[in-house]
């Protein structure tokens, strides 16, 4: 009983240790083979043809139409010369101004510009809320006004502190933008998250 169990545990990994070789040659030279068949197919300029024929087939409902009188395109490729020419500078006798690089961004430079930012859009939000205010009041002035003539001048004055307010929404919009770049440009910096505070 021991002997037969024995026998077959040794034929069956001797089978498997033979078929995971035999899978490996066939790998191998499943590679040798790729390796060989790229290096021997090999496109240039020179092999490639730059104007090749192309045949319309012709219908019988194309026949009777005017438009089967051309039966053939010549399509023809740009030739090597103008597809490798080298770009043509205008202004090759001007001298070639040198870009100072960026200054270091450091944490003074994050520090500094978080700063910046962040007054940036409290000024601008300090703004807007001014102007409210001030629409609020011009609205309440003008209910409480009987006169016509001064109703008017309240009018005019509403308009324009509409448009003032509505400039004021823009730059809280524009100061909440830069302010998200920023946070997005110090993110992908990868510097400590303190610099931002």
């Amino acid at each position: 009983m021991r002997g037969t169990l024995l026998i077959t545990a040794c034929i069956f990994f001797g089978a498997v240790w033979g078929e995971a070789q035999t899978l490996g040659d066939v790998a191998r030279k499943e590679r040798g083979r790729r390796q060989e068949l790229q290096s021997r197919i090999t496109i240039t300029n020179d092999a490639v043809n730059h104007s090749i024929r192309a045949s319309v087939p012709e219908s019988d409902s194309a026949k009777n139409q005017s438009t089967s009188i051309i039966t053939s395109l010549l399509i023809e490729a740009p030739s090597p010369m103008e597809i490798h020419r080298s770009p043509r500078l205008s202004l090759l006798d001007e001298q070639r101004t040198v870009i100072a690089p960026p200054p270091p961004r450091d944490e003074k430079w994050w520090r500094s510009a978080f700063q910046e930012a962040r007054d940036s859009l409290k000024k601008a939000e300090d703004q807007a809320i001014s102007i409210q205010v001030a629409l609020n009041e011009a609205r309440l002035d003008q209910l409480q006004v009987k006169e016509p003539n001064e109703r008017n001048r309240l009018a005019a004055k509403i308009v324009q502190l509409m448009k003032d307010l509505a400039s004021a929404q823009k730059d809280v919009a524009n100061a909440r933008r830069n302010m998200s770049q920023l946070e997005e440009d110090f993110s992908r910096s990868g510097g400590p998250s303190a610099w931002s505070r």
